[in-house]
């Protein structure tokens, strides 16, 4: 993997205090759970890394990068706000946020008050979606299917059980 190799080069102090099969180990599972990412992204991944840390990565690390290079802008919780606001619907994460929390519109006698009370709730909601995106987008894609998986034969054994 060129990405390793990339990374090997460039903390030559890595691995020393390692037997060979230690490091054979450790690369073969650092391979394994980063053979999801595209060549190239995790090349570039590789290279900002390479590039801004001291220490050789870990495979959590060079997943953040690689997501940190890919993931489409996200705007923040106040812009999001101003967004759904002015009736942009161009993130649908934001505009998915406010339709689920029913807000309290126009017309309310305490409208003041309750519009702050709708942005803050809205702020904290979205700020939390987009957390547990950027966590979501760092897990193993084959983390991912066995969970689903698992889900799928917890769900079969329950309907087994209730026939």
């Amino acid at each position: 993997m060129e990405s390793l190799t990339l990374l090997l080069t460039s903390f030559p102090e890595w691995g020393k205090s390692l037997t060979d099969e230690q490091r054979i180990d450790t690369l073969s599972l650092y391979s394994k759970l980063l053979e999801d990412i595209d060549g190239a992204v995790l090349k570039q991944s590789a290279l900002a890394i390479a590039s801004s840390s001291k220490f050789f990565p870990k495979i959590a690390e060079i997943r953040e990068m690689a997501s940190s290079l890919t993931e489409s802008y996200l705007p923040t919780p106040l812009e999001a706000w101003g967004m759904v606001q002015r009736g942009d619907k161009s993130c649908c994460l934001a505009n998915n946020i406010y339709r689920s929390l029913r807000f309290t519109y126009a017309g309310d006698p305490q409208y003041d008050y309750v519009e702050r009370t709708n942005m803050n709730v809205f702020l904290k909601e979205y700020a939390l979606q987009i957390e547990r995106k950027r966590i979501n987008d760092c897990i193993p894609r084959s983390v991912h299917d066995f969970s689903e998986a698992l889900e799928d034969a917890k769900s079969k054994k329950l309907q087994i059980e209730q026939k």
